[in-house]
């Protein structure tokens, strides 16, 4: 709707000058142009409130499904953290007591099972719900 035509037909009837009265209605001449322009652009600002509608509804929808993944996310990274805690305590278990040479050994043989397990993380793309015990680096039972 061009914004100078809408001046332009405001200016032109911002005083309305009543021509006739019929049934207690009263009556004013009006361009006919402008009546077509008028209603006209107002069937497409209506069609472009629509679009913008729907257009607002699926950016609605899409913010929701990028929210929940951002929380999904968030909540996979929290179990990532505390798999690598208690894979930190389980370490520092295993190594209690060891002398220099044992403990070497111990932590390449645990790098070796930790690189593995790793990869078997991206390539199953695990789900940390489950717990680090069931991957059974250590030998241990589950608790």
């Amino acid at each position: 709707m061009s914004k100078e035509r809408l001046e332009e037909i405001e200016a032109k009837h911002s005083t309305l000058t009543i021509t006739s009265e019929r049934g207690g209605i009263e009556y004013t001449e009006v361009d006919v142009k402008d009546l077509v322009f008028l209603i006209q652009n107002g069937f497409e600002q209506v069609k472009r409130v629509q679009e913008l509608e729907e257009v607002a509804e699926a950016d609605g929808s899409a913010f929701h499904s990028l929210e929940k993944l951002f929380m999904e996310s968030e909540q996979q990274n929290k179990r990532y953290r505390e798999a690598i805690e208690n894979i930190k305590k389980k370490i520092s278990k295993q190594l209690e007591g060891l002398d220099a040479e044992e403990e070497m050994q111990r932590v390449v043989e645990l790098s070796e099972l930790m690189t593995m397990a790793v990869g078997s993380l991206k390539e199953e793309n695990f789900n940390l719900s489950h717990s680090t015990e069931q991957l059974d680096l250590f030998g241990e039972e589950s608790e």
